[in-house]
């Protein structure tokens, strides 16, 4: 009687707990799991990449805008230079005009009478001079200017190049952010049409065009 009061007591301490840690366990293994869900439901959606969207690129984007800004290219800079130096082909025409008046004087004697003679007329006399500059082939003065202004127009392209990127990459996030976003946000959503807007006048209007190009041909 006493064996089996013992094997009693051993199963209700040592097997029955067992039972209970081992539901504790399981019963916290599918609460993880559950939360786990949850997150992975709650995570932001991947943008697409821009070519998935047949939107353009960064590179491109920033081609349009030098290709709209050509006044701060190098070409323009060389371009001036070369008209700076052909203009010592080109002629300086002078003309000049001389008017004034001549007079003749002449006398003749004899042994009656003395007598002199006046001769009153018009002078006129008219000049053409070309006068080439050729040392202008070779360096034009007003080319010392121009490598200043390349200087500036450099520095001005470079924050042209900076800012497009800056503009391009935050119309990105607030693309991504809206995609994850739980609801309509109307304040997210000017501030992309802002940022578009800005980029489209960086580019006179082709990051635009581009745009919704991508949007027709993708059914959005």
């Amino acid at each position: 009687m006493i064996g089996v009061l013992a094997l009693l007591f051993s199963f209700l301490f040592v097997v029955l707990p067992g039972q209970a840690q081992s539901s504790e366990v399981s019963s916290a293994s599918h609460a993880l799991s559950a939360s786990e869900g949850k997150t992975r439901a709650a995570a932001p959606r991947a943008l697409p990449t821009p070519k998935q969207l047949r939107e353009p690129s960064a590179r491109e984007v920033i081609q349009m805008a030098l290709d709209a800004a050509r006044g701060l290219g190098p070409e323009r800079i060389r371009e001036l230079s070369r008209r700076a130096r052909l203009a010592g082909l080109m002629p300086q025409l002078k003309l000049s005009a001389e008017r004034g008046l001549k007079q003749d004087l002449s006398s003749s004697t004899t042994a009656l009478s003395d007598r002199v003679n006046a001769a009153v007329g018009d002078d006129l006399r008219l000049g053409a001079t070309l006068t080439f500059d050729l040392d202008r082939l070779v360096f034009a003065p007003e080319e010392v200017r121009l490598l200043s202004v390349e200087r500036w127009l450099a520095i001005d392209r470079r924050k042209l190049i900076n800012e497009v990127v800056r503009l391009y990459f935050q119309r990105r996030r607030l693309l991504r952010e809206q995609a994850s976003a739980a609801a309509k946000d109307d304040e997210l959503a000017d501030s992309i049409a802002e940022v578009e807007a800005v980029l489209d006048g960086f580019t006179d209007g082709k990051f635009g065009e581009a745009v919704a190009r991508g949007k027709s041909a993708s059914g959005r």
